[in-house]
């Protein structure tokens, strides 16, 4: 008879720098104030995960690692519950469908540690929640910039990281400006912003001249990259907001003068806020008031996971822009 969970089961791997493959991997046993999910949905982030599967940032894991950290899936086994463990975190149950961060979720099954795992109340959305880490980073780089109804920002990168920071603004009541350079990645930019600007020849700088001489209030930086920060820095009012929420493995550098005499605040959100934070995300998709179907580019079976997490250490994944695993008929 077979054993459930299963000693073994399908997880992509990172065998090396630059590799992927997708292979059996043991299946892991939940530890103290650990979930075991069956995975239904894993999400990709091209941008976190390509850093670390081609050298740019650590991995969370040594090599061979099972990438990924995000999915939706069916709890189906429970560790032990320490004291420091309470609140709904503590109830997560086998059989309750959840929304986790950890890491090594593309694979079928995933350990999540309790307090990063939440319950997920719209099976019929469950693609789109596998997305929801960067909808949580999102949230929380608006919360640590502080941006209020009313106010302009702009989002350098349209991203998905960047789509869900312009999507967030407009629910708060704020005005959207988006820029990028990507044709596919300006098309879906349209879904979230109220206005989104092609870069790829002109600075956002010089395009916002006229609608916004003085600058806007808060500009969230999401591409992580350096040679963008000098004309996103320019973009930013007096006594404005500059958020640093791309990640920058080699360091920042900019000209001081712009934002010293125009003395701007700056902030550096980090990871995907607390729990509420979290949870207030997963909310907003459960009841589709964020929508991230539409920036689903790609769904793919589990047995082509391989074959698409290719595509990423190539120029293709600037054509690419939510890719969500299916692993539902892995076992």
């Amino acid at each position: 008879m077979t054993p459930f969970p299963p000693d073994r089961a399908p997880a992509l791997t990172i065998p090396e720098t630059g590799r992927v493959r997708l292979a059996e991997r043991s299946v892991p046993r939940p530890g103290t104030d650990q979930v075991l999910v069956r995975v239904d949905w894993s999400g990709v982030s091209i941008g976190t995960e390509l850093w670390m599967a081609s050298g740019k940032m650590t991995p969370w894991e040594p090599m061979p690692y099972v990438p990924g950290y995000q999915a939706v899936g069916r709890v189906v086994a429970t560790g032990g519950t320490s004291a420091d463990c309470t609140g709904e975190a503590a109830e997560l149950a086998v059989g309750d469908l959840v929304a986790c961060f950890a890491p090594g979720t593309h694979s079928r099954y995933v350990p999540a540690r309790r307090e990063f795992t939440h319950r997920f109340a719209a099976p019929e959305l469950a693609a789109s929640g596998a997305l929801f880490v960067q909808g949580a980073t999102a949230a929380n780089a608006l919360n640590k910039a502080g941006l209020r109804s009313g106010q302009t920002v702009l989002v350098i990168g349209m991203g998905l990281v960047g789509q869900a920071v312009a999507a967030l603004a407009r629910l708060r009541g704020a005005y959207a400006i988006g820029t990028e350079v990507s044709p596919e990645r300006l098309a879906a930019a349209a879904h979230c912003a109220d206005r989104v600007l092609d870069v790829s020849v002109t600075p956002a700088s010089e395009q916002l001249r006229e609608s916004h001489p003085d600058g806007v209030d808060v500009v969230v930086e999401s591409t992580g990259m350096v040679a963008l920060l000098d004309d996103a820095l320019a973009c930013v009012r007096n006594e404005g907001t500059f958020a640093f929420l791309g990640v920058y493995p080699d360091g920042v550098r900019f000209a001081f003068d712009a934002p010293h005499t125009k003395q701007i605040t700056a902030v550096f959100p980090w990871f995907i806020g607390d729990r509420g934070n979290r949870g207030g995300v997963l909310r907003l998709i459960e009841s589709g008031a964020l929508d991230l179907g539409p920036l689903i580019s790609d769904v793919v079976p589990w047995q082509e996971a391989e074959r698409t997490y290719r595509r990423l250490f190539t120029p293709e994944r600037n054509r690419l822009n939510g890719i969500v695993f299916d692993w539902r008929d892995a076992d």
